[in-house]
């Protein structure tokens, strides 16, 4: 297993048999993939690289990415890519690679490269794909397109107060305070008023709810809603 190979490789480095180690870290990458392939990838990548072997650790990096696409991965990848001055070429199967297998990584790579508007129309055509990224999508969205993020936060609203708990409801409360910036950036606050008047109508038997949305200044203790 690539574990015990791990453990051969370490062994050979500390005795001094770093030939032996990168001979052992090569035979352990044929061995049934592991989450530990990582350890042996890098062995052979120091290797090469004290090596001068660019294009051993693109070779190494690329086949690497293609066993286990992931944001990891395909950094390295990327990294190994423009050092050989390749990824230009190479640059659009590796993330059409990993926006198959992985879309939620790949909105969080686009969205740390501040490719904003890439992942917004990513996620809109595969909404169940990005996961956890709908609020930062809808943050950075909201900076250029407001009224595209207002159904996003009503959906994100609905399926947080779907869950009870203390938690679920300053969640909602702080996206409640986003919805509101943006209708009102958009000059639609009836949009949000007519919003916050049902969602308080729906959750008014938890006392709880309703407190965290008076102290987030969403409404009054009457339950009234509060406009800007």
């Amino acid at each position: 297993m690539q574990y015990q190979a791990v453990a051969v490789v370490e062994a050979l480095d500390d005795a001094g048999l770093h030939d032996l180690a990168v001979e052992h870290a090569a035979l352990g990458l044929r061995l049934p993939h592991s989450h530990q392939a990582g350890e042996l990838v890098q062995r052979l990548v120091d290797d090469a690289t004290a090596r001068g072997d660019s294009s051993g650790v693109l070779e190494l990096r690329r086949t690497a990415f293609t066993c286990d696409p992931s944001s990891t991965t395909l950094n390295a990848y990327r990294t190994a890519a423009e050092a050989t001055g390749t990824w230009a070429d190479e640059a659009r199967a590796a993330e059409g690679a990993l926006a198959r297998t992985r879309p939620w990584e790949w909105v969080g790579l686009l969205l740390n490269a501040r490719r904003d508007d890439e992942a917004w129309t990513f996620a809109v055509e595969q909404p169940d794909a990005v996961k956890g990224h709908w609020e930062q999508l809808c943050a950075r969205r909201a900076e250029t397109a407001p009224a595209e993020t207002v159904p996003h936060y009503r959906r994100m609203i609905t399926e947080t107060l779907a869950t009870t708990g203390r938690g679920s409801y300053l969640a909602a409360a702080r996206l409640l305070v986003r919805l509101r910036a943006v209708c009102a950036a958009t000059g639609n606050t009836a949009e949000f008023v007519e919003f916050m008047a049902t969602t308080v109508e729906t959750n008014r038997r938890r006392p709880t709810c309703m407190d965290e949305l008076v102290r987030a200044g969403l409404i009054r203790r009457d339950h009234s809603v509060v406009e800007v």
